[in-house]
């Protein structure tokens, strides 16, 4: 069996976690002093797509499986569990 990521996931979970690094880890702190997630980081992600990755392709989503998903989700929890579950 190959339990290999396919390039294009690897590409995806490379991007999301230079994200991760750039916009989330220095506010990551903020966030949790706040209980709030800045509007700004919020819209940044939904320009990014980051709301539509279980929506199928035909409807404008990503279009990713289940085990996506969880490959992103958990790039994105990685600072901030709060970021994932958003």
């Amino acid at each position: 069996m190959n339990f290999d990521s396919p390039e294009e996931m690897k590409i995806l979970t490379k991007e999301i976690r230079r994200f991760v690094e750039n916009e989330i880890d220095p506010i990551s702190d903020e966030i949790e002093e706040n209980g709030k997630i800045p509007d700004d980081l919020i819209k940044k992600m939904k320009k990014l797509g980051f709301f539509g990755f279980a929506i199928p392709q035909e409807y404008g989503g990503g279009g990713l499986s289940i085990l996506e998903q969880c490959m992103v989700y958990e790039v994105l929890g990685r600072t901030n569990s709060c970021i994932r579950t958003y």
